[in-house]
Formats: structure tokens, C-alpha cells, sequence
């Protein structure tokens, strides 16, 4: 997996520069960027398990060696490091499927019009007459329902395929799933 450009400082991402080298990347930017996370946490998974060993090691000895309720805590230690890894990769899968989304609905909008599906999408994402005419009195009307669908999106969990399916059925991608399954 290609490495993304680093950021200028460690500490870039919690401050206002991270926030705008975040933004100014594309969705597929932002997400190889995210999954070198969990990708990093399981390169040292190894270097996790010897140190959750011998931290259990000494604790067995100082307590009872023989107990087998130790090696439940040392499994449970271990599994929670993974488990974080796995938690990272799904996150990482949402947000690039979201932030994919809020890219390609104006330009389909531009393109195409809204279709049903869209216009149902929009009544959830609480987009309806009045703010429709909000939007009309704006110079940038499209960028400000891009940013509607885009705060709409980041409390919206797009971890199971079929709303994944039904997220991109709205821009005409009918059956996005089985599609990139065929391929």
C-alpha cells in the first residue's frame, strides 16, 4: 500500500493546518491515509504480544503462577489490540464510502438531476422545501448542499453493505456491492 505524504507535524492532524491538508485531500487520500492505522497496529502486533507476556509474567509471579485467570487477562490484552486494529479498518471503510458519496452527489445532481431515490435521501438528511429555498437565495447553492449531505453523512454509519447500497442507489449505482463483487 502506497505510504501518503506525512503531514508537516505529528501534532498537525488536532490542529487547524491538519484540518485543512484533511480537507483539501480526496476521499480515496483520506482514506489511504487512515488505514495505515490499523495496517501499523498489526505490523507490531508481535512487539505487543512479547510486552503483554512478560508484563503477565511478572504479574503471575508476584501472584498465584498457576492461576488460570492470567492467561484469560493476557488473552483478553491481546485480542484487544487487535480488536483495535479492526475497529480503525471499519472506521477507515465508512468514512471512505461516505466522503466518496459527498463527492460525486453534486456533480451526478449537475449531470443528472435528482431522481427518487435522491429525493428520498434528501428527506432524511432533513433537506426539505425550506431549506431548498435557503439554498436558492446563496451564491453557492450546490456547495452549500454539499455540505448538508456532508454533515448529514458524519453521523450516518455506512458499515453494512446493504446501507452502503442504498447510500449509492441515490447518485444511479444500483447494486454497488454485487457489482465491485463480480469484479
Amino acid at each position: 500500500m502506497p505510504v501518503m505524504p506525512a503531514l508537516e507535524s505529528e501534532n498537525a492532524r488536532d490542529g487547524e493546518h491538519g484540518k485543512a491538508v484533511l480537507t483539501q485531500m480526496n476521499a480515496r487520500q483520506r482514506f489511504e491515509l487512515t488505514i495505515q492505522r490499523p495496517y501499523m497496529l498489526s505490523a507490531h502486533y508481535a512487539d505487543y504480544e512479547e510486552q503483554a507476556h512478560s508484563m503477565f509474567r511478572g504479574y503471575s509471579v508476584l501472584n498465584s503462577p498457576a492461576d488460570p485467570e492470567n492467561e484469560a487477562v493476557y488473552a483478553a490484552v491481546l485480542s484487544d489490540g487487535l480488536r483495535m486494529a479492526l475497529v480503525l479498518a471499519v472506521s477507515a471503510m465508512d468514512a471512505y464510502f461516505t466522503d466518496k458519496y459527498v463527492e460525486a452527489f453534486i456533480p451526478y445532481l449537475r449531470k443528472r438531476g435528482p431522481n427518487q431515490d435522491m429525493v428520498e435521501y434528501c428527506t432524511k438528511a432533513k433537506i426539505d422545501v425550506r431549506v431548498a429555498l435557503e439554498l436558492l437565495c446563496k451564491k453557492r447553492p450546490l456547495e452549500s448542499l454539499r455540505a448538508h449531505v456532508s454533515q448529514y453523512l458524519s453521523s450516518y454509519v455506512a458499515q453494512d453493505i446493504r446501507k452502503i447500497d442504498d447510500l449509492y442507489k441515490t447518485i444511479g449505482l444500483r447494486d454497488l456491492s454485487r457489482s465491485a463483487q463480480a469484479k
